[in-house]
């Protein structure tokens, strides 16, 4: 529980002071990486993306029991939250390839894209987002087994 899923999402923490207080975490299951976060920065406004109304039912429900402030849960597709944030994380989801595209487009710009992915999947994650993205960092997270923090920012609109 700590290796797997707690310390892969607290690699994330390094992003805070570039990212600015607005993060949406897609996919948010069981509410990582989002929930850690917000743990250790509860000044974030955290929205956490689960289309699985159990899941997002679940998600609420630790929200209230910890008495997070500016943490919200918006029950349905990530394509149909209708808004960007200059963060958006993303971990642990399934059709990788179609999901990838849908939080670009989340992004604010000069925002950033956050994925906690296998190392196999970097090359993958660049292809999806083509031009106006840059890479910005990419580093293994320790013991993990392959697993990395991979970052790409949105190229403003001055660019």
């Amino acid at each position: 529980m700590w290796t797997r899923h707690i310390a892969d999402s607290l690699q994330l923490l390094a992003l805070a002071p570039a990212a600015g207080r607005d993060w949406v975490d897609i996919g948010s299951g069981a509410g990582f990486p989002g929930l850690p976060i917000k743990l250790l920065l509860p000044e974030i406004r955290l929205t956490l993306v689960e289309s699985q109304n159990k899941k997002a039912t679940f998600l609420r429900e630790v929200i209230r029991t910890l008495g997070l402030h500016n943490a919200e849960v918006y029950c349905g597709r990530a394509e149909n939250w209708g808004r960007t944030t200059r963060i958006v994380t993303l971990r642990a989801v399934e059709k990788f390839e179609d999901v990838v595209p849908v939080a670009a487009r989340l992004v604010a710009p000069d925002g950033t894209l956050a994925l906690l992915i296998g190392e196999s999947q970097t090359r993958a994650a660049t292809d999806l987002l083509g031009l106006g993205w840059k890479a910005a960092a990419s580093r293994p997270i320790p013991k993990s087994a392959g697993r990395t923090v991979w970052l790409a920012q949105r190229r403003g609109a001055s660019e």
